[in-house]
């Protein structure tokens, strides 16, 4: 998956302590050339065919832990591979755009199907009554939920959103599983698009009990946000 002008799908990958085999094999610290704090670090991720890769990313630590991930700042190999898993008919993001990784994500990406809806799944239709605000005639999310997990395992939580834009705008993008796990993306888009987005986290799921969360798209200050739970056995 990944994101560009507008449609978003996005995947975030985050595990916690209790994952018994860390996927990070090396990082360093340094200062960019702008003196900006800098993490580069390796991760064995899983591609798009199953095969474990490593994966070299970029990032910027911020003052509440949280990671800034910009993709345009990736190694091309590290482009390539989150535009692997986001499919041929996705959108490459923006060089504006930026992503936000809570603490503990080990990777997380967005993509962007412009003029892919799925109304079955969302429920609308593109019509003058759905207006929400000039230049925004749609605009839902649907947060992942109502199923069951194992406690001690990984699950990959997919939360959905479609709009319907006449006017450019920033599109933005978060996900957010149990207070931890967690990945949101901001990119300009132009007027006159439709998409889909979708946003998956790996999260790891320690122990038994009600998960909860959050799904929300927005187009500059106006947001439709969904909420919704997973149970861990």
């Amino acid at each position: 998956m990944k994101l560009g002008i507008l449609t978003l799908a996005l995947l975030a990958i985050s595990t916690s302590a209790a994952a018994k085999d860390s996927p990070v094999i090396d990082q360093r610290e340094y200062l960019d050339g702008n003196g900006q704090p800098t993490l580069e670090r390796k991760v064995r991720l899983e591609n798009s065919k199953g095969e474990d890769v490593i994966v070299t990313q970029i990032l910027h630590p911020l003052d509440d832990g949280s990671l800034q991930y910009i993709p345009a700042q990736q190694l091309l190999e590290t482009q390539a591979f989150d535009a692997e898993l986001c499919g041929p008919t996705s959108t490459p993001p923006t060089a504006q755009a930026v992503d936000t990784w809570g603490p503990g994500t080990i990777h997380a990406f967005a993509c962007n199907y412009i003029g892919v809806t799925d109304e079955a799944t969302l429920g609308f239709e593109v019509d003058s009554e759905n207006r929400v605000a000039p230049g925004i005639v749609l605009l839902r999310a649907q947060a992942p939920g109502n199923y069951v997990v194992r406690a001690g395992t990984d699950d990959y939580p997919i939360g959905y959103g479609n709009y319907h834009l006449t006017a450019p705008g920033t599109l933005s993008l978060s996900l957010l599983v149990d207070n931890r796990c967690a990945v949101r993306r901001s990119d300009p888009v132009p007027g006159g698009l439709n998409g889909r987005l979708s946003a998956t986290v790996r999260c790891h799921m320690p122990s038994p009990g009600l998960v909860r969360t959050e799904m929300s798209a927005c187009v500059n200050s106006f947001c439709n946000t969904d909420r919704n739970s997973i149970s861990v056995f």
